[in-house]
């Protein structure tokens, strides 16, 4: 039994200071104990980033003295519904296996969070449940990273019967949807001049109101650029805020912002529940476009790094044992091979074709993380108000019928091409 539990491993074997403080707090997905963060800058929470006065330009995190400093960090990160609460099972064996210092990052911390633990804890691995960094943004010098992630319509259908099952707290929670619609975005592309200060408030406003990724968010509205120092050969790289198009945000409106239910802002489960399935899995669609966007630039960005292995979620669960076996191959430079062997033999209890008792522990009403499949998989695609009744198919083909889902997805697919070429 004690397989079903590697956080539990991980706290016993860990060789950081704080063994707490590398771990979410969650078995099973259910929370048995929460983070606190009194005494931390606010801006190690994501969302108040915009506390934060320094400058991250030519920086380098001076690590903490241990084995992190003499040999690679492993670095993995996960999106929404690209292999996560998988993720942290299999590198929270790795860890307690090899008695490493591991931290594993919640959702809401920034990256000023993780660069602080480094120069702490004597970091031989990290994880974070929303990666949306490329590897060298930590200032690491030596990283082998694994990067889960997903295709993007199935990562939708995916998120989308999570979301109406309502597992997570955050959908049933009343939120500032309702906003987009009202954000100056709409309308910054019909006039011009714009102070880059307000500008910059707006998209940081806009942002808060999608809710999935609010970083990913900002980002997509960010673009460096390089500064000289006058006279000196030195430049700095300075973050400009720029708009997108009229039609993305057009699309966030129509599909995330829009509707009332009894004269109130419904929550996403409500939304995703009282909408036909033609319109509700548009609705994801918009909640998850700018989490895949910067999933598919990290894959690109990534795509020749000798450094990073980008694993697709559906591969590994078709082919399980090779892709957990390419995962050690890629960590050979921290792992000796007998271990590695050993270790692969251990992984195999997390796999879900082959391990009924683990298959159970991630399908029960806390976790819901395995959906079986439904009659319409089996038999006919028809529609039904409760999302698992409706077969992936049938939702696939919503989204890629749809003239501006293809448009505005069509450039994150193009960007993931250099990993699937590669492969």
């Amino acid at each position: 039994m004690y397989y079903m539990f590697p956080e539990a491993q991980l706290l016993l074997y860990s060789k950081c200071s704080n063994p707490v403080r590398n771990w979410d707090g969650k078995i099973l997905g259910c929370r048995i104990w929460r983070k606190i963060n009194e005494g931390q800058p606010k801006y190690f929470n994501l969302h108040f980033e915009n506390e934060y006065n320094g400058s991250d330009s030519n920086y380098r995190v001076e690590l903490m003295q241990g084995a992190g400093s003499k040999r690679p960090v492993v670095i993995f990160g996960t999106h929404h519904k690209t292999g996560t609460f998988l993720a942290k099972k299999l590198f929270a064996k790795i860890c307690s296996k090899m008695m490493w210092c591991c931290l594993f990052h919640v959702t809401r911390e920034s990256i000023h969070s993780i660069k602080d633990a480094l120069q702490i804890e004597p970091v031989n691995a990290l994880g974070h449940n929303q990666w949306i960094w490329y590897p060298n943004a930590l200032g690491i010098r030596d990283y082998r990273f694994i990067h889960f992630y997903r295709d993007p319509f199935r990562k939708i259908i995916s998120g989308y019967r999570y979301h109406t099952d309502g597992i997570e707290e955050w959908t049933k929670k009343p939120l500032s949807f309702d906003r987009i619609c009202s954000s100056p975005l709409l309308q910054s592309n019909k006039s011009s001049g714009h102070q880059a200060s307000s500008m910059r408030t707006a998209v940081w406003e806009f942002c808060s109101y999608i809710h999935l990724c609010e970083t990913c968010c900002r980002m997509a509205h960010e673009v460096p650029v390089l500064l000289r120092e006058a006279r000196q050969e030195k430049y700095n790289i300075s973050i400009e805020t720029t708009l997108r198009s009229n039609y993305e945000y057009q699309f966030m409106c129509d599909n995330l912002g829009q509707a009332t239910i009894d004269h109130r802002s419904p929550t996403l489960q409500e939304k995703l529940k009282a909408y036909p399935p033609h319109r509700s899995i548009l609705t994801e669609a918009a909640l998850d476009y700018y989490e895949s966007l910067r999933m598919a630039q990290i894959i690109n960005h990534t795509a020749d790094d000798p450094n990073t292995l980008n694993i697709d979620l559906d591969d590994m669960t078709a082919h399980y044992s090779k892709m957990t076996w390419q995962i050690l191959q890629h960590l050979k430079d921290v792992i000796p091979r007998e271990i590695r062997r050993s270790l692969h033999d251990d992984l195999r209890f997390y796999d879900l074709n082959s391990s009924p008792l683990y298959r159970l522990g991630m399908s029960n009403s806390f976790v819901s993380h395995v959906h079986p499949p439904t009659s319409a998989d089996r038999a006919s695609p028809r529609l039904q108000s409760d999302s698992s009744s409706l077969s992936s198919d049938y939702l696939l083909s919503i989204l890629q019928s749809d003239p501006i889902v293809s448009k505005l997805y069509q450039p994150i697919y193009e960007l993931m091409k250099s990993v699937k070429h590669r492969h």
